[in-house]
């Protein structure tokens, strides 16, 4: 299972300059009532079911900026990158499990971690799960799965995990007072190890 947790490596800098923007507002994400929360998104795929939109730029200079570092220090390419964007969670809001590309597809996610402070009372960890996800809800694997790592969501922090794992946020505790953010990488026809080792060994 292809899951790295690298910490310390990405410049606070950029972090704090697109923390300080004052993004628009977040439009509601809903697939089939499975996953509610917030994106916005700053490169690709806009993520509505049959808008052929696709942003070919970076919505914000400060994304770009962390595309750029993340670019330059592992070589890829923009063609590299399918999609770029920040996911907001609060309390109530649910992220079931799920994957984010077909083994076949050679897809690797990568997750920055946002906020500032985060506490461990306040959940919102990134789960792991076990064996090859099914969609159906019925499946007898939503039973049999085990959660083999769980990461906090710590300042700067980045995760990489081949997008064929299946995966989820697991719900804040109501303790938690502020929103959840992420900024996503989805990254195609890349090594992980390859990635891995470049931020590393920087």
């Amino acid at each position: 299972m292809n899951i790295a947790v690298l910490d310390n490596v990405i410049p606070k800098k950029l972090l704090c300059e697109y923390n300080n923007l004052r993004l628009p507002t977040y439009r509601s994400r809903s697939d089939d009532q499975e996953s509610i929360y917030s994106t916005f998104v700053e490169y690709g795929d806009d993520y509505v079911e049959g808008n052929e939109l696709i942003l070919d730029h970076f919505v914000h200079s400060q994304a770009q900026s962390i595309w750029d570092w993340f670019a330059q220090t592992t070589h890829l390419t923009i063609s590299n990158l399918n999609s770029c964007y920040v996911n907001v969670m609060s309390y109530g809001d649910e992220g079931y499990a799920h994957i984010d590309a077909t083994e076949d597809l050679r897809c690797v996610t990568c997750i920055i971690y946002l906020n500032e402070v985060w506490h461990s009372q306040w959940g919102g960890e990134t789960a792991f799960y076990s064996g090859n996800y099914i969609e159906n809800f019925n499946d007898d694997w939503y039973y049999t799965h085990e959660i083999m790592r769980s990461v906090l969501p710590r300042y700067g922090r980045i995760v990489l995990f081949d997008g064929h794992i299946p995966h989820s946020v697991r719900p804040l505790s109501k303790k938690c007072l502020m929103q959840r953010k992420s900024f996503m990488l989805k990254l195609n026809n890349v090594n992980f190890n390859e990635i891995t080792n470049a931020i590393t060994k920087r």
